[in-house]
């Protein structure tokens, strides 16, 4: 019984992780296709909002757009996450100073204009995927003391392996 539990809790480990792997690949795509559009001086004038337009874009969503994003608007959607996107690689881009009036790094000191934004999110989020499924050293070194503690109660206790692990319970009876 033990032994099915560990499998199936490591096939479900595995889906999710597999899940996460297909998931990212979604993300890194279209971080690309928007950054190339960012990049595009012709899509970048086209983009252009005016400060009204761009409150209306990221306006509060209602509660039930929220709680339910299928029935969003999908093309005021993507150009809301354009919108954001190239904000946030033009923020990127300008790398601004940390003090108060955040002003930005002088021009030797930032990143070319034609960056790819969108790859080095990519590659962030590669990162912190491996992190996420990772099983470390020392999780492994745990899990190998444990068990050799286990074993070690077992053979003070002066019982098999199979015994310490059958969780059926034991009546003793008494002969007369």
């Amino acid at each position: 019984a033990v032994h099915y539990s560990i499998f199936f809790i490591m096939v479900f480990f595995v889906i999710q992780v597999l899940i996460l792997i297909n998931e990212a690949s979604e993300t890194e795509r279209q971080w690309e296709q928007m950054d190339m559009s960012a990049r595009m001086a012709a899509h970048s004038q086209r983009m252009s909002v005016t400060q009204s337009s761009r409150d209306a874009f990221l306006q509060k969503e209602s509660l039930w757009t929220t709680c339910f994003p299928q029935f969003r608007d999908q093309k005021k959607e993507l150009k809301r996450m354009h919108l954001i996107f190239k904000a946030l690689r033009e923020e990127f881009i300008l790398e601004r100073s940390l003090d108060p009036g955040f002003a930005p790094a002088p021009h030797q000191q930032r990143v070319e204009p034609d960056f790819n934004f969108g790859r080095y999110l990519s590659l962030a989020q590669a990162v912190t995927l491996t992190r996420i499924v990772e099983v470390e050293e020392r999780t492994w070194f745990l899990f190998a003391v444990a068990t050799g503690v286990f074993f070690g109660i077992c053979l003070l206790a002066g019982r098999s392996i199979e015994v310490c692990l059958d969780a059926r319970p034991v009546t003793l009876t008494r002969r007369d």
